[in-house]
């Protein structure tokens, strides 16, 4: 049985309706946790502050394997847009990117056919500020912005990333839609704001905390993680098959669907927090 995981500090305050948990936007409260430092932390990144690794490891005590999993979901996403680049997709948009940790996406890609075209979309401004540090390359940009803004996300996109709207684009929500309050945002009305506006031959990547079936071997471990992501953040939602699926609406879900990342073939470990993160590709047709 899992031990419960230590109090919380109480000076630790919550910010339910920030986007990315714990950040205020300006991304330098040394206070409070941030969503953003605790998994890049867990990544074994040295650009977080000691209230983030006791975060973590809070949230590590609430759900074996938090860290783990935080690797199982990058490795997820560089295997989908190496695959997507390989099948000719040169535009990606990446919302939510989180601190810069390598390889970058953009690495991942490489040149293949021509060169990829990444947009960085963050609101957390130590990310914005680091990412525009570490990303040099020809083709790469970086903006500061809420990604529950499409309309703004996309004009900046278009204007400072050049992504061309007529030609396919990949968007990528690793591991972000679950921190967003969805009493505030209609999620799938989100995802389609920004999926309705793509060329065919686009797609949609999302990875998200999964609520399995009650009572099942797992249930236990999603209701103490996501108790323990709102008592460390103020925000955290595990979500039921149904609901994640709901946010690929009008696309085309590519085989095997929504599965979990334990159930990923490439999957070099396994561990019982790998069963509460779905993942799925989806094709606009």
């Amino acid at each position: 049985m899992t031990e419960p995981a230590a109090p919380l500090p109480a000076e630790w305050s919550r910010a339910a309706s920030c986007l990315n948990c714990g950040d205020t936007g300006t991304g330098f409260d040394e206070t409070r946790p941030a969503t953003a430092r605790i998994i890049h932390s867990c990544l074994g990144g040295k650009d977080a502050y000691a209230v983030d690794r006791q975060a973590a490891a809070h949230l590590e005590a609430a759900l074996p394997g938090f860290a783990q999993l935080a690797q199982m979901n990058r490795d997820w996403v560089h295997r989908v847009v190496a695959e997507l680049a390989a099948a000719g997709v040169h535009q990606f948009l990446d919302l939510g990117t989180g601190l810069p940790h390598p390889p970058y996406l953009h690495e991942v890609l490489g040149t293949r056919h021509s060169p990829p075209r990444v947009v960085y979309v963050d609101r957390d401004a130590m990310v914005v500020r680091h990412a525009l540090t570490a990303y040099k390359d020809p083709g790469v940009a970086v903006i500061h912005a809420d990604l529950t803004d499409p309309d703004v996300v996309l004009r900046l996109g278009q204007h400072h990333g050049r992504l061309d709207l007529d030609e396919p684009v990949a968007v990528v929500l690793a591991a972000v839609l679950h921190y967003i309050d969805d009493a505030r945002v209609d999620i799938a009305a989100l995802t389609r704001a920004y999926t309705d506006v793509l060329a065919p031959g686009s797609y949609l990547a999302i990875s998200h905390y999964h609520r399995p079936v009650p009572g099942s071997e797992v249930d236990h471990l999603a209701t103490a993680a996501q108790a323990a992501l709102l008592d460390t953040l103020g925000c955290g939602w595990f979500r039921t098959y149904d609901q994640i699926h709901s946010y690929f609406a009008g696309l085309s879900l590519l085989g095997p669907g929504l599965r979990t990342l334990d159930a990923d073939a490439h999957t070099k470990f396994r561990t019982p927090a790998g069963q509460l993160l779905l993942t799925g590709l989806a094709h606009k047709i």
